[in-house]
């Protein structure tokens, strides 16, 4: 009597188990590989986002007094704002907050903003008349953006509302100031030359008139003799 031997089956490598494969192949890109070159996105802290909110709130003004407020900080992080400002986090809030492409756009806005002055003479023409560049909005605008940046290093023996940009913060900064403080002379001296070039065209037209008022003085007077 033969006996008959069960055939072996091969299990397919396609073999499930409730749904699950069974299969020990991974995906090529596993374990996934970094991509050369990529950087990896800095975590902003919860506690820096506060800083922000406080010191935005009392319109930018005293960064200690926010840090502060938070009561997440030593005193001593409060009286050195650039442990804060010149940190990772806080660089990334402001690449949120305030991009260094927007600063420089800012830039050309400040640099170019003058104060302009309407004039009504006697026969009611009204005339505007240019008094240069606008030099308080121009340097409290730098000032309050590059100090939220970190670029400004406040003096620590000084008021908190004494501040001083730092030269040797980043290549670009520095470029952008350079740019910036090139573009504000050259609109000085020329805002300079205009203004006393109009004084001695208005000088001219006095020494005129006082010429002409002379002559016919001496006119008037050769007349009667």
């Amino acid at each position: 009597m033969s006996k008959k031997i069960p055939l072996k089956q091969n299990k397919s490598s396609d073999e499930s188990v409730s749904g699950f494969s069974l299969t020990s192949e991974k995906p090529v890109n596993f374990p996934a590989k970094r991509v050369k070159g990529s950087k990896k996105k800095t975590k902003i802290l919860p506690s820096h986002r506060l800083i922000f909110k406080h010191y935005e709130e009392n319109g930018f003004r005293n960064l200690s007094k926010a840090i502060r407020k938070t009561r997440a900080f030593s005193e001593s992080t409060a009286n050195h704002v650039s442990t804060i400002t010149k940190s990772k986090s806080w660089q990334a809030l402001m690449d949120q907050k305030m991009p260094e492409e927007h600063l420089a756009t800012r830039h050309k806005e400040l640099l170019d903003k003058r104060d302009v002055r309407r004039e009504t003479d006697e026969f009611g023409a009204v005339t505007e008349v240019d008094e240069g560049p606008n030099t308080a909005a121009v340097t409290k605008g730098l000032e309050m953006a590059y100090k939220l940046r970190g670029s400004y290093k406040e003096q620590e023996k000084e008021a908190p509302q004494t501040v001083m940009y730092n030269l040797f913060y980043k290549p670009e900064v520095r470029a952008q100031m350079k740019e910036f403080e090139e573009g504000l002379k050259k609109s000085l001296v020329n805002e300079i030359a205009k203004k006393n070039q109009k004084e001695l065209d208005e000088e001219s037209i006095r020494d005129a008139e006082f010429t002409e008022d002379s002559e016919q003085s001496e006119n008037g007077g050769s007349g009667e003799a």
